[in-house]
């Protein structure tokens, strides 16, 4: 044992007298094909298909060097030994082939990583793609090192994972999920509510900010490691993990109330396949009465709401039963969206074109309608009248910030899921840019459409507010005017809203002013009355449709342009979801099966939305899971970025995805 010992000692020292001084410092590798080429050629990439991070020890590397240079001296002495003493016996041509084939073999274990090192196993990629990866190998003065300061390894593009079928179904995805309910009735309610057009100036400063930067981190990082969101943060520290955990969980339970908005969609949907809008009058008892609570109603559209479709208690704590419509079109509409997820982006991304296309024909067509409305003027001046005055409140400013995450869809996990499908070498960062501008330039389309339609209920519901004040004047001067024909025979709408606004004393104008029943009537609350949440899209937008020619062909595509916005932004919600239990192989199920279990899931929690208190249980979980947690989620992603993992080395893995220099602002 002990003599064996020596030998093998004796042979090591005899191979390292051997091996050749390392070059220079001035000589540089050759980098052909993702591929190192030195003098003996055997230098190449790593891949580690386990983990993000990879570090090469310098006792890895000199026993790498030293078992190419025993390969290249066992070959050559091998060949000198056969030109030396030819054996006429001996069969050179099968020694040859034998000689070449031990050489493959051994080539090949060292591009396969057999390479054993203290007990564990190193692997080496040998991968042939044209694309210069930033983490390669380069041969410097001690030997092999890494060529990148940066620690996280890339990841190769042949790694099994499923990807886009091409740039444009990336695109539609990113943006059917980025562009959904928020930018239809969420951010003309902010415009109106924060100064008109001076909402714009915060809003453009926090997408620039805010919003870029963390578009571009969660792209950059999902498109680097190739992974999900619970992946790529482990990958960059372990105990980070629970940034994407936090994700998840985010995703998870904003998908359950969001898919009841989309529930209600449906129901409206299916209720306008009929010749007479169910919304446009009040509903009649047995003996051909209307409905008293209907009749006292602001209008038909407000009682189809509240009593017809969701049926609301009088608080939260009053559940009242479930809504048994609501409750089968909450399972449909889970249904639906279990079959375009259940084999990832292979089902959903083919869905995302119609999803992404199919609003901005809707809401063009509606601007065509709207814009020749009497009042959209009055609307569109509304919306861009700037009251710089609010920008010195701060309230403004946080809701512009709240807006970001809700219009670009930063901090669920559904940005990184979506570009961990993107090749490595892809230009995120002109990616970043287009989707951006399209995001904000989709906005304010919306808004342009939105306010021409509440401009035209506005001046509707003006001038009926107005009739109820010249009514007064039958009650305080009966005598003058014999009915309402004869007041507006001799006065106009314009020259009573101008009387009023002078102060008549003791004259017929000041008892109108006085009476109870006065009201004094101004088209800019009128206006902003209407511009809020979901009253927006189904009481004030059903109603405005009801005055268009053919109300349900309207009513078709107007809910229908909901249903897409609402299937995109689900897809990309769940997908951070799914990607992160497949990904951290939490739960071993196929991805059908996985879908299954997280759609049933959550229709069955989803289930205390269809009760009569189901409208409360949605705010409550759209102001908590989807402000305060959402925020923490994109505060520590900025933190694991620029802090932990580094901002230089960020930048240098941009540099290398998108192959041009990032500067300072992009």
């Amino acid at each position: 044992m002990f003599c064996s010992t020596l030998i093998n000692l004796r042979k090591i020292i005899f191979l390292m007298s051997k091996i050749p001084a390392p070059p220079s410092s001035t000589k540089k590798s050759k980098i052909v094909g993702g591929n190192i080429n030195n003098d003996n050629n055997i230098a190449s990439t790593f891949n580690n298909s386990n983990t993000g991070f990879l570090k090469l020890p310098d006792e890895q590397s000199s026993h790498r060097r030293l078992l190419a240079n025993e390969h290249h001296l066992k070959t050559n002495g091998r060949r000198r030994n056969r030109s030396s003493s030819p054996s006429p016996d001996i069969n050179n041509d099968d020694e040859d082939d034998e000689d070449a084939e031990e050489e493959e073999d051994e080539i090949g274990d060292l591009r396969v990583g057999k390479l054993k090192t203290n007990g564990s196993r190193v692997m080496f990629s040998n991968n042939n793609s044209n694309s210069l990866r930033p983490n390669l190998l380069e041969e410097g003065e001690n030997g092999l090192t890494n060529g990148s300061s940066s620690d996280m390894m890339d990841i190769s593009d042949d790694d099994g994972r499923e990807g886009w079928d091409n740039k444009m179904q990336f695109f539609m995805g990113v943006i059917s999920y980025a562009v959904g309910f928020g930018n239809v009735w969420r951010f003309p309610f902010l415009l109106q509510k924060n100064g008109g057009g001076a909402f714009l100036i915060p809003y453009l400063i926090m997408m620039v900010i805010e919003g870029v930067p963390l578009f571009l981190i969660e792209l950059g990082i999902g498109q680097k490691l190739r992974t999900g969101p619970v992946g790529v943060w482990n990958a960059i520290h372990p105990y980070l993990g629970g940034v994407g955990v936090s994700a998840a969980i985010v995703s998870y339970l904003v998908s359950l109330y969001y898919n009841v908005i989309l529930t209600w969609v449906f129901y409206y949907l299916f209720k306008s396949f009929s010749f007479e809008l169910p919304w446009i009058n009040c509903p009649k008892l047995a003996n051909g009465s209307n409905i008293t609570e209907c009749v006292q109603s602001s209008t038909p559209a407000n009682y189809f709401w509240n009593r017809e479709a969701i049926n609301t208690s009088d608080s939260i704590g009053d559940f009242g039963g479930f809504t048994w419509h609501m409750t089968f079109c909450l399972v449909f509409a889970w249904s639906v969206i279990y079959l375009c997820v259940m084999r990832g982006i292979k089902s959903s991304g083919k869905v995302m074109y119609l999803t992404a296309t199919f609003p901005y024909f809707v809401l063009t067509a509606f601007m065509f309608r709207s814009i020749l409305l009497p009042g959209a003027t009055d609307g569109l001046r509304y919306m861009i009248t700037p009251d710089l005055s609010r920008l010195w409140e701060p309230d403004v400013w946080l809701d512009a910030a709240t807006q970001i995450f809700y219009s670009m869809g930063l901090g669920f996990g559904g940005l990184i899921a979506f570009a961990s499908y993107n090749p490595v070498k892809n230009n995120c960062k002109k990616d970043v840019l287009k989707m951006s501008l399209a995001n904000l330039l989709t906005s304010l389309y919306t808004a342009f459409v939105i306010f021409c339609v509440l401009g035209y209920m506005g001046r509707k519901n003006f001038n009926s507010c107005i009739e109820k004040d010249m009514s007064l004047i039958l009650k305080v001067a009966p005598g003058l005017y014999k009915n309402m024909e004869e007041i507006n025979g001799n006065i106009t709408m314009e020259e009573f809203t101008s009387y009023m606004q002078f102060d008549f004393r003791d004259s017929k104008f000041s008892e109108i002013i006085n009476h109870p029943s006065y009201k004094k009537c101004e088209l800019g609350d009128i206006i902003s009355e209407a511009a809020e949440g979901t009253g927006l899209a189904f009481v004030v937008f059903t109603e405005a449709i009801s005055q268009f020619p053919f109300p349900p062909f309207w009513a078709i595509l107007f809910f229908l342009m909901l249903m897409m916005l609402g299937l995109g932004s689900m897809f990309g919600t769940l997908e951070g979801v799914i990607t992160s239990l497949n990904d951290a192989k939490m739960i071993k199920l196929s991805q059908p099966m996985l879908s299954l279990l997280i759609c049933a899931s959550s229709c069955l929690i989803g289930l205390v939305f269809t009760t009569q208190a189901g409208q409360y249980w949605v705010s409550m979980f759209d102001h908590f899971a989807g402000t305060y947690a959402l925020m923490c989620v994109a505060f520590f992603e900025v933190i694991a970025v620029i802090y932990v993992y580094g901002c230089d080395n960020f930048v240098r893995d941009l540099q290398y995805m998108c192959d041009e220099q990032i500067g300072n602002f992009l």
